[in-house]
Formats: structure tokens, sequence, C-alpha cells
């Protein structure tokens, strides 16, 4: 089937890296018949973790800028990105950054909104999806010979890529 002016378009962009990519959605907003809105959780959502990146964004309660992390994934093949606030209503961590440090570049995700009984509002289940396993590093045991040999590796100048974290307000 040939391809339509659009697609050609979008391939182009996307090739060139030109294509922002589109927002994971981890739940859908249902208006109520009594005005109220309550989320519903739209699946289960196996992803690849392809970066973070401290970000600040505008925050809908408040109308301030606030701090945060955004993260890109891969679902499907498709590039997501997904922020969260760096704090949560009590001025703690947000537990998903938490959650998020003890997972590795490139490993495979689950992420699933679980809504709490009884109220608007739940959170996101994170956790390896079945069948994945994480990989552990194995340590390399040297002799006393082969260290004393080992040439010392010069510690690495700040980049344009380090990222200030001073700037997250703990």
């Amino acid at each position: 089937m040939p391809q339509t002016n659009s697609q050609r378009v979008y391939e182009t962009a996307e090739k060139a890296g030109k294509v922002s990519p589109g927002f994971l959605q981890l739940k859908e907003k249902i208006e109520l018949p009594n005005g109220e809105t309550t989320y519903n959780s739209n699946g289960v959502h196996i992803v690849k973790f392809l970066s973070d990146a401290v970000k600040d964004k505008k925050n809908p309660k408040t109308g301030e800028m606030d701090g945060g992390m955004e993260y890109l994934f891969s679902e499907n093949g498709l590039k997501v990105k997904y922020h969260v606030f760096a704090k949560n209503r009590n001025g703690e961590l947000y537990y998903f950054i938490e959650r998020m440090a003890g997972y590795k570049i490139g490993d495979m995700i689950s992420l699933e909104f679980i809504k709490k009984e009884g109220e608007e509002y739940g959170f996101v289940d994170i956790k390896r999806p079945i069948g994945t396993v994480q990989t552990e590093e194995v340590p390399i045991i040297q002799t006393e010979e082969a260290e004393a040999k080992e040439e010392k590796v010069p510690e690495m100048p700040k980049g344009k890529d380090d990222i200030d974290l001073s700037g997250i307000p703990f």
C-alpha cells in the first residue's frame, strides 16, 4: 500500500530526530455524572527504561514551576515520556523517583496505575515484568600482582551532560 504524504514526512522527521516522544498514559480521566472526576487504569505497560533527566514543569495544582524528573521509555518500539514532580504532598521525595533509582538504563519495567479503593487517586505499581531478571555485576577478582601492574584510570572531567542536582529543592 502506498504511503501518504503525512507518513513520508513523519518518517523523514523521525530519522532526523525531530519527532517529540509522546506521553505515557497510565490512566484515563473519567468525568462522573455528578461533576466529580476519577481515574481508571488503562492496564499494564511493559516499557524499556531509556533515560531520565531533572526537569522543571508547571504544577497544575499551584501554577508554579516545580522540580521533578522526566523519564524516557520505549513502549512497543515507540518513545514515550513520563514526568513526576520531585516531592509528594508531604514534601518528601516522590516514591516513583525512589523506586526508579533501583533500575538501570536498558531495564525492562512493568508500570501500572492502581486506584486506591474509595479514593479518587492511586499510585503507579513499578516492578520487573515476569520472566525478566536483574543482571547483577559479577565481581572481578584479581591478584595483588595484577593490581600493581594495572594502570590507574584518570577521573573524567565534568562535561556538558553532567546534571547539577543542587537545584532540586531538598
